[in-house]
């Protein structure tokens, strides 16, 4: 059966930063733009309140009047959208919030800009309502959420093999590492403690404990590709001759060359690191492949969202 390939940017990165095995550009998901684009703009609104195709009842300052805002009655529903499950990974629910959390503030914002949009219609007179926030919420989930079960089922890989022990020496170096982060966001956001940090992430509907969770499956995931992932493993020179001998078309020298002659190629030392190169690719791709695929095959994986599928194509060689 014929598999798609489909793996994140950051398993690359893991693997290259640790000197392993590493999946080509070729089996990469694109990786999603670090904050999505708002539907609504200042200058779009202004445009809209000074269109004359508005066809909605205003008051006198050109907004709608309060009887016909489709937000009047919309209550906040954030904090349970957070709590609920947008896949399940071997049993284990992956949250709204863990995959949408960074964006928070952002979509705060952009809630703000539906409501106001809402008030003063565009020239098309599409007026955003609370079922136009929740689709978009839906499509950011959705963009992001494919990452974060990739995630998930590796790091759920890399505790499976640990002892209690471990695993607490793991949570105790995610603590130390978020300290630095907290200091980090203390000065992004002005705040001079905790509380005020706290307070600051509250306005933006998010909390300390929410970024670390995100913070800890970002790290774990990079540390499994590192310590579980296939080590690398150098050419050795007999590949590197049979691949010379074996692709003499590559190698050939053009005949408008200087002193070039039909079937003269280039001198294998000449080309031998460009050999190496390429094997060396080849090589970490099928192992990364080979381990990849293993991980994913046994994780179950549940959810209402489209997904794609998490395991790479198998070719002949890879199965050797």
């Amino acid at each position: 059966m014929r598999r798609s390939r489909v793996f994140p940017a950051f398993i690359l990165l893991a693997a290259v930063s640790a000197g392993r095995a590493a999946v080509s550009d070729d089996d990469l998901i694109p990786p999603s733009p670090s904050q999505p684009d708002s539907p609504f703009r200042k200058s779009q609104l202004s445009a809209a309140k000074n269109d004359p195709l508005r066809q909605s009842p205003e008051k006198g300052d050109g907004s709608l009047q309060s009887e016909d805002d489709p937000w009047k009655d919309w209550e906040d529903d954030t904090a349970a959208f957070r709590e609920e499950a947008a896949a399940t990974v071997n049993g284990v629910p992956v949250l709204n919030g863990l995959v949408i959390d960074r964006y928070a503030g952002f979509l705060s914002g952009v809630r703000k800009e539906m409501q106001e949009a809402a008030k003063i219609p565009n020239p098309k007179g599409e007026i955003p309502t609370p079922k136009t926030y929740v689709k978009y919420r839906a499509e950011l989930v959705q963009r992001d959420l494919p990452a974060c079960i990739q995630k998930t089922v590796l790091v759920q890989y890399l505790m499976a093999g640990m002892t209690r022990e471990q695993r607490i020496q793991v949570g105790r170096r995610i603590d130390k590492l978020f300290e630095k982060e907290i200091e980090r966001l203390k000065r992004e956001l002005n705040a001079s403690n905790l509380d005020e940090l706290e307070r600051e992430l509250g306005n933006r509907q998010t909390a300390i404990q929410n970024l670390k969770e995100s913070f800890a499956l970002d790290r774990l995931s990079v540390e499994c590709m590192s310590v579980k992932g296939p080590r690398f493993v150098p050419v050795s020179d007999g590949e590197i001759l049979k691949y010379y001998e074996t692709h003499t078309d590559q190698f050939e020298i053009p005949q408008t060359a200087a002193g070039g002659r039909d079937g003269q190629r280039k001198p294998i030392d000449e080309v031998r690191d460009e050999i190496r190169d390429v094997l060396a690719k080849e090589q970490n791709t099928k192992r990364s492949r080979q381990f990849l695929n293993k991980v994913f095959s046994a994780a179950k994986i549940e959810s209402s969202y489209s997904l794609p599928k998490f395991i790479v194509d198998e070719s002949p060689d890879d199965s050797e």
